[in-house]
């Protein structure tokens, strides 16, 4: 009995090392494990904050070069552009604007017309070269194009109500003159 009971103690001391071993590999295998999970995701980290920063340094220098081939860009051949552009719209539209204005009105207030439209014309295009020369310094070719056409559009729905007025009135007057001296002319044949 004592030897079967050696054995059972042996077999049993066997069984429980064999047991400890497995844990204490497992335990080393999780602790192994998670170090090198540690360094690993530390050095994810410090590749993906040098990456940030590589494309970070990269963006910055690309706008840098953006806005700079914009300025310069700006500073030539559009601007040139955009003045031939003003001048010929402004001179079709002034030069259509006073033949419509001479055509239809004779005396004061023809000369009336023609002095304002011309501060009209001054004021204006110093607004414009203002704005052509704020618009060199940034980024605002584009909202100067949108303003000049909006304004171009509202000037000249201003100039047509303007001169609409002018020969209403204008026909208004030459009417009261007609009637006035028809109805001499009535009055004196009914006389003869």
């Amino acid at each position: 009995m004592e030897i079967s009971n050696l054995w059972v103690f042996v077999i049993f001391l066997a069984i429980v090392l064999f047991i400890i071993a497995i844990m204490a590999g497992v335990i080393g295998y999780f602790w192994a494990s998670s170090k090198t999970k540690t360094t690993l995701l530390k050095q994810n980290e410090l590749a993906f904050k040098q990456a940030q920063d590589q494309l970070k340094n990269w963006k910055e220098q690309e706008l840098e070069s953006i806005k700079q081939q914009i300025f310069d860009s700006a500073k030539g051949q559009t601007i040139q552009e955009m003045q031939e552009q003003v001048q010929k719209w402004q001179q079709n539209e002034l030069q259509q604007a006073k033949q419509q204005i001479y055509d239809a009105i004779k005396g004061q207030s023809t000369q009336e017309m023609a002095a304002n439209i011309q501060r009209w014309q001054q004021n204006e295009l110093q607004s414009i070269k203002k704005q052509m020369s704020e618009a060199i310094r940034g980024e605002m070719i584009q909202e100067a194009q949108q303003q000049l056409i909006t304004w171009r559009n509202e000037e000249l729905e201003n100039s047509k109500r303007q001169i609409w007025d002018v020969l209403s009135k204008e026909a208004i007057n030459t009417l009261e003159q007609w009637k006035v001296e028809a109805e001499k002319e009535i009055r004196q044949d009914a006389i003869s």
